[in-house]
């Protein structure tokens, strides 16, 4: 969940967990449990939904087409803006929940969709103004499901998975790529599509928690998570960047230049204990521990083949 997948180029994408798969948002400021550690300002805590023995469903579509938009103002800076021209938003989903074996064993599952198109133009006097509109095309696809065992009335079980594995096609990714100059008969500079990229980005989750009544004084409750997001970026031409600074605004030309790729995974194991006693009054003491594994690895490139350097060594990616 939280904030999707990041990268220093783009800052945030993706959508975390489909709202569909919530059924209920608590948000907590203050005095909130020890349970609830890590955070001094406040929590968010998300209950998800389950199946139960109706067979429930809904089916949702939001649409946001360019056409009922008014137009755009355009911004214009000395250094050329790139404007957006249109954007075409399109939002689907479906879900369904119900029982695997009646009493005992349920299901829910929910599929969103989502389609963002934006179309940018270049700054007037810019080479590539003469493309007119060029549309950066993104899909996301949120899932959700669970499957949850009520094995007795004690004991439950819920297995969940959810994710948004995203992908921006590969093209005009980069608004900036508007912004480029071109030098007709310089090999990698003559053309827009050194600007170009794809991205494939978002997370993959899954849960498996167990609440159980030893007594009538003691519960438990246990879970074991692991979480993995991804940002990758694929440049279209693997050549060097180039920058002109004869000229002002500075013409950048060549491959993409700077990119990142990033692998995050979190695992995490929890433990719960609530006992429940009398003395002098109705008590509740709750205890637990936690573990957390978080690994993140951030991956810097630059397009074009390395470059040997004074001390007779040769860089990994380009300059």
């Amino acid at each position: 969940g939280a904030i999707g997948a990041y990268n220093s180029s783009y800052g945030s994408l993706g959508s975390g967990v489909t709202s569909d798969f919530v059924k209920e948002t608590q948000v907590k400021t203050a005095g909130f449990e020890a349970e609830y550690g890590q955070a001094t300002g406040g929590v968010v805590n998300v209950v998800t939904k389950s199946g139960g023995n109706e067979f429930t469903g809904s089916v949702f579509g939001y649409f946001r087409p360019g056409a009922l938009e008014s137009s755009w103002d355009p911004v214009v800076t000395p250094n050329g803006t790139v404007n957006t021209a249109a954007r075409n938003e399109y939002d689907f989903g479906v879900s369904l929940g119900g029982p695997l074996v009646k009493d005992k064993v349920f299901f829910f599952g929910t599929f969103n969709p989502q389609f963002q198109n934006r179309s940018f133009v270049a700054p007037p006097g810019f080479p590539y103004a003469s493309l007119g509109e060029v549309e950066r095309k993104r899909k996301i696809y949120s899932y959700a499901a669970k499957v949850t065992m009520q094995a007795s009335s004690n004991h439950r079980f819920d297995v969940s998975v959810f994710g948004d594995p995203s992908k921006g096609e590969s093209g005009l990714q980069r608004a900036g790529a508007l912004r480029r100059f071109y030098y007709a008969g310089n090999p990698g500079t003559s053309s827009i599509e050194g600007g170009y990229s794809e991205i494939e980005y978002g997370g993959h989750s899954q849960t498996l928690r167990y609440d159980g009544i030893i007594n009538p004084n003691w519960l438990v409750e246990a879970s074991v998570a692991h979480a993995s997001n991804k940002f990758y970026e694929t440049p279209t031409v693997d050549d060097y960047i180039y920058t002109d600074v004869r000229v002002v605004p500075n013409g950048l030309s060549g491959g993409l230049g700077f990119w990142e790729n990033n692998d995050g995974s979190n695992t995490q194991f929890t433990l719960k204990s609530t006992h429940i006693f009398e003395a002098g009054g109705n008590h509740q003491f709750r205890y637990g521990v936690a573990y957390e594994d978080i690994e993140f690895t951030r991956d810097t490139q630059y397009s074009g083949a390395g470059v040997r350097i004074g001390d007779g060594r040769t860089t990994l990616t380009g300059v």
